[in-house]
C-alpha cells in the first residue's frame, strides 16, 4: 500500500493526518506560530517543537511553538505568498516529523483558492524531496537530525479537501453525486469556496476573500466581550472557545458565543455578497457543504441566506480538508504509481 500523508497548513493553523497500525486515519494539528531563534534550547526538558534550519535561521514549530519565547519574532504570518516562506516548509517540516514516516509516497498539500493558479507548481518543485529537520529530546539536548523523503507531491485547491471528504463519506455520498456543489471554507484569514459539478471545479465560480477569515468575527466579539464585562479578553480564548463547546468563560461567567452570531454576520455580510457575486446563483446548487474550525459558525450566519438548504457539516470539520486530501492522495496514488 502506497504511504499518503496530507497536511492542510492554515494562516491559523496545520493539521496532518498520521495513520495508525490499523491503517485508520488519526488527524491532529498545532497552532502556525513558528518563531524564530538562532540557537536550539540546551534546557533538560526542551519544548515540543521541531528546528527547520534555513539560511541560517532556525526556525520553531510544532505543539509547543507559543512557549519559545526566545525566538526573535513570533506569530502567525499573513502573506499572499506563504507557500514560499521559510515559516510555510518549517510548519510542512513539524507535520512532517509528527507523521512520523521516512519516507512519504505521497504528500496531499492544499493552496487558497486565489493562489492555487500560480503558486501550484512552486509548492509542488519545493515540497518534493528530502526534507531535513532536527529534534532536541529530553534525553538528546544536542539535537537529533532527522529526514524525510517525499516521493511525490500532490496539491489542491483547500476547498477540495472537504470535497473529497463528503464525498466518501456514506450519508452524504449519493446527495453529492449528481449536481453542483458550494463549498466553503473559512480560514483564520480568508475565506476561499469552490463550486464543483462532481468533483470537477467550475473555474469562474471558484474564489476567496482575503479578509472573509474568523480572525475578523474573533475580534469582533472579542472587542464587545471586553466592553461588555470591562475584562481583557484575547481573541486566542475567543478562537479556542468556537473550536470547543462555544461557550467562553470570562471572570467566572459562562458565556455562550452564539449571542453574538448578528456581530458576526455583520462582519460577514460583505464578504458572503462578494462570494455570491462570484458564484452568480445558489439556485443551480444541489448541495452546500461548511467545512473549517468555524463551520457551524458560518453555517448559522449564510443559513438565513439560502433557507431551502439543508447545509452540510462534516463531523469534526476542523479536520475535514485532511481527511479529504488523504483520499484524494489515495485515488491519485492508485492512478498513477505502480
Amino acid at each position: 500500500m502506497h504511504k499518503v500523508s496530507p497536511i492542510d497548513v492554515g494562516f491559523g493553523g496545520v493539521k496532518y493526518g498520521q495513520q495508525t497500525k490499523s491503517d485508520e486515519l488519526m488527524c491532529r494539528s498545532f497552532a502556525s506560530l513558528c518563531p524564530t531563534a538562532f540557537h536550539a534550547s540546551n534546557d533538560t526538558s526542551p519544548i515540543d517543537v521541531v528546528h527547520t534550519l534555513i539560511d541560517d535561521i532556525t526556525y520553531v514549530a510544532g505543539n509547543e511553538a507559543h512557549l519559545a519565547l526566545s525566538g526573535l519574532a513570533f506569530g502567525r504570518v499573513q502573506s499572499t505568498n506563504y507557500a514560499r516562506t521559510a515559516e510555510y516548509q518549517a510548519l510542512v517540516n513539524a507535520a512532517l516529523f509528527y507523521i512520523d514516516r521516512p519516507i512519504i509516497d505521497v504528500l496531499v498539500l492544499g493552496l487558497p483558492v486565489s493562489t492555487f493558479p500560480h503558486e501550484k507548481q512552486a509548492l509542488f518543485e519545493s515540497m518534493k524531496g528530502i526534507h531535513q529537520y532536527s529534534r532536541t529530546d529530553r534525553n538528546d539536548t544536542d539535537g537529533r537530525k532527522l529526514f524525510c523523503d517525499v516521493k511525490n507531491v500532490l496539491v489542491l485547491r483547500q476547498p477540495m479537501g472537504g470535497l473529497y471528504d463528503v464525498y466518501s463519506t456514506e450519508k452524504y455520498a449519493n446527495a453529492l453525486t449528481n449536481g453542483k456543489t458550494l463549498v466553503l471554507d473559512p480560514g483564520f484569514f480568508t475565506l476561499d469556496w469552490i463550486v464543483a459539478n462532481n468533483k470537477k471545479p467550475i473555474e469562474d465560480r471558484c474564489g476567496a476573500s482575503n479578509n472573509g477569515g474568523v480572525s475578523a468575527i474573533y475580534k469582533a466579539v472579542a472587542n464587545e466581550l471586553q466592553r461588555e464585562t470591562n475584562e481583557q479578553v484575547d481573541i486566542s480564548r475567543v478562537e479556542e472557545a468556537y473550536n470547543g463547546t462555544g461557550i467562553i468563560r470570562v471572570s467566572g461567567e459562562k458565556i455562550n458565543l452564539s449571542k453574538y452570531d448578528n456581530l458576526a454576520r455583520g462582519v460577514l455580510n460583505q464578504v458572503l455578497n462578494e462570494m455570491e457575486s462570484k458564484i452568480k446563483t445558489y439556485s443551480d446548487l444541489e448541495n452546500i457543504v461548511v467545512v473549517g474550525g468555524a463551520a457551524e459558525l458560518y453555517k448559522r450566519i449564510l443559513q438565513p441566506r439560502v433557507p431551502k438548504f439543508d447545509i452540510i457539516v462534516p463531523d469534526h470539520p476542523m479536520f475535514s480538508n485532511v481527511r479529504g486530501f488523504q483520499v484524494a492522495g489515495e485515488i491519485w496514488a492508485a492512478n498513477n504509481l505502480s
